[in-house]
């Protein structure tokens, strides 16, 4: 979709909601991030989640809308338009650094869902349907602040497949009442957070070691870097990485920690926690 047609088609949006110009900064809501979120994930779910008639109608828009409002919270949300309304309201000079914040958010759970479905994966499944997947989405997102899901993501697909092939009861009911009800979709979500956590592993919650084994390190490696095997100059350049990434669920104690210097920590770390939320 061409950044006019989409311009367009925000203004649409905001008309059919009553939502006042004022919600928007320089035409574009959220701060200009709603085009970033949408533009950057449109590959993964257009055509699977949304029909090109979902695009005309701005449900792909709406729903980041709604999901950005959940994530922001921290808490599932109704949808409502008087809710999402005060979302766009509050935010609509909102900073870089905090649109940044809810946009990785965003990238992270997609990620993660990523690697457990591919594109062909949802569009043969139910979770190509609106109200499942927007469960999935929010179910996950609830799950990776605190754990690793991705361990054996083949088994969890497998899971989550005859989960929502043969869908509980109470699952099933919710899902008869609209798409943001708020208690329906509390529902949902608690029940594939439990699918989800039978494979989650748990991040250590003390996230850093301490000076002590710091220096013991220093000794033990003699100021080598165990990631580059060269030498640190100072104590001051070293760090502590966690040789089974903390991010993956690797535990803060000496066993799993090593000297490395702090560019060759940050460059592991970045690796391996672009996609978890700290």
């Amino acid at each position: 979709m061409g950044e006019g047609i989409l311009r367009e088609e925000i203004e649409k949006f905001i008309d059919e909601n009553n939502l006042n110009d004022k919600v928007i900064l320089h035409g574009e809501l959220f701060g200009g991030k709603l085009k970033e979120i949408y533009e950057e994930n449109k590959d993964f779910y257009e055509g699977v989640i949304y029909t090109d008639e979902n695009v005309k109608r701005m449900l792909p828009l709406d729903d980041i809308v709604d999901l950005c409002n959940c994530l922001n919270n921290s808490a599932i949300g109704g949808g409502s338009k008087s809710e999402l309304e005060k979302f766009l309201r509050t935010n609509q000079s909102i900073s870089d650094h905090d649109s940044a914040k809810i946009k990785s958010k965003y990238r992270k759970i997609i990620y993660n869902i990523k690697e457990i479905f591919t594109k062909q994966d949802l569009e043969a499944s139910l979770y190509s349907k609106r109200t499942h997947f927007i469960s999935l989405f929010l179910a996950v997102s609830f799950v990776i602040p605190y754990f690793y899901i991705l361990d054996n993501p083949n088994n969890l697909k497998e899971d989550l497949l005859d989960f929502i092939e043969d869908q509980p009861e109470e699952y099933k009911e919710s899902v008869l009442g609209a798409i943001r009800q708020k208690t329906a979709r509390e529902t949902r979500v608690k029940s594939i957070n439990k699918v989800v956590l039978k494979y989650a592993v748990e991040l250590d919650k003390n996230r850093f070691f301490g000076e002590t084994l710091k220096q013991k390190l220093w000794r033990k490696h003699k100021s080598i870097c165990q990631i580059c095997n060269k030498k640190i100059r100072s104590i001051k350049d070293a760090s502590l990485d966690h040789i089974k990434p903390w991010a993956k669920g690797g535990i803060t104690e000496e066993d799993n920690a090593q000297l490395a210097h702090k560019r060759c920590n940050q460059k592991k770390k970045d690796k391996y926690e672009e996609y978890i939320i700290i």
